[in-house]
C-alpha cells in the first residue's frame, strides 16, 4: 500500500506544472526565419498593377524577452507591403518564426486581403491558423501566436507581430491517463483493504 501511494505521488510530480521554473531569454532570430507572401486574386488599375511582398522586420535580431512562466512579450515580425493601385482579394501567407534562445521554430500560414492608393494609405485583414506550441526541457512550454490584424495605415508597409507566452506545460493526454489509472488502483487498494479490516461491515 505505502509503495503504491509513494509510486503515485512521484507520478504526480513528474505530471506537475513547472510553475517556479526560472526565466529564460527568449530570442527570435532573422536567420532561421521566414515570410513568403502570393497573391491568388486581385482587381488592379491597368496602368498600375498591384503587387504585394513580405519582409521580416528590421528589428527582429535585435529584440529578445526575458520571460518567467506568465510572462508575455510582443515584437515586430515582418512588414506586408503593397503597391500599385487595386484590391488583393486574397494572398496566402506561409511565415516561420525561428529563435536562437530557445533553440525552436514554429510556422504557421494565414489568409488576408489588402488594398492600397498609390501606397499613399493601405489596408487590409490578415488571420492565421496559430503555430504549435514549443515544448521546453524545463518543462514549460511556449505559446507563439501570430496576430490577426485589421488595420488601414499611410504609407504602403503593414507591420505584423508575433507574441511570445510562456506557461507552465500542460501534461500528455498519455500522462493523465496513466495518472487516472493510479488514481483508480488507489481507489480499488484502499477499498480492498477496508475490506478486510472491516468483513463484517461488508457482508451487511
Amino acid at each position: 500500500m505505502k509503495s503504491l501511494v509513494q509510486s503515485l505521488a512521484l507520478l504526480a510530480l513528474a505530471a506537475a506544472p513547472a510553475a517556479y521554473a526560472s526565466p529564460i531569454i527568449v530570442d527570435p532570430t532573422a536567420e532561421t526565419s521566414s515570410v513568403d507572401i502570393s497573391i491568388n486574386s486581385a482587381s488592379c488599375a491597368w496602368f498600375s498593377p498591384c503587387s504585394i511582398t513580405a519582409e521580416l522586420s528590421d528589428t527582429l535580431d535585435d529584440d529578445f524577452g526575458m520571460l518567467a512562466v506568465g510572462d508575455e512579450w510582443s515584437f515586430d515580425f515582418f512588414d506586408i507591403l503593397v503597391d500599385g493601385l487595386g484590391t488583393i482579394g486574397d494572398a496566402s501567407i506561409s511565415a516561420t518564426l525561428g529563435f536562437s534562445e530557445p533553440d525552436a521554430l514554429t510556422a504557421s500560414s494565414g489568409n488576408g486581403s489588402f488594398f492600397t492608393f498609390f501606397g499613399v494609405v493601405t489596408g487590409g485583414a490578415l488571420f492565421w491558423e496559430q503555430p504549435d506550441y514549443i515544448n521546453l526541457e524545463d518543462g514549460s512550454t511556449l505559446v507563439v501566436e501570430f496576430d490577426d490584424l485589421v488595420d488601414v495605415t499611410f504609407g504602403n508597409a503593414i507591420p505584423v507581430s508575433a507574441r511570445v507566452r510562456r506557461i507552465a506545460q500542460v501534461p500528455e493526454p498519455a500522462t493523465l491517463a496513466l495518472f487516472g489509472a493510479g488514481l483508480l488502483m488507489l481507489g480499488l487498494a484502499v477499498r480492498r483493504r477496508r475490506g478486510v479490516e472491516h468483513p463484517q461491515s461488508l457482508r451487511a
